[in-house]
């Protein structure tokens, strides 16, 4: 699968293939988180590569599209590229 969504009533996020990466966008209903981000995770995070099935486990916990969602999160890639910032929740 070349694309990954999960949500709630309260928020969620979408992973989908581009030509350079995955693109990961997300939103937020609670106060104080971000929403409307989108970021670009380069393929070779993790050794995931373009045409990976991001329903795939990454391990016993997470599938491989969770695992890049939280990869675009971490704020300690520095190969992750913000394309979009979003805003506070108020």
């Amino acid at each position: 699968m070349l694309s990954y969504e999960k949500s709630s009533e309260y928020g969620g996020y979408t992973v989908r293939e581009s030509k350079k990466g995955w693109i990961v966008e997300g939103w937020s209903r609670y106060q104080g988180n971000a929403t409307d981000w989108k970021k670009l995770v380069p393929f070779g995070a993790w050794d995931y590569q373009k045409g990976q099935d991001l329903e795939a486990r990454h391990n016993e916990y997470m599938t491989v599209g969770h695992a890049i969602q939280d990869y675009a999160r971490n704020d300690g890639n520095n190969d992750v590229k913000t394309l979009q910032k979003g805003y506070i929740v108020q």
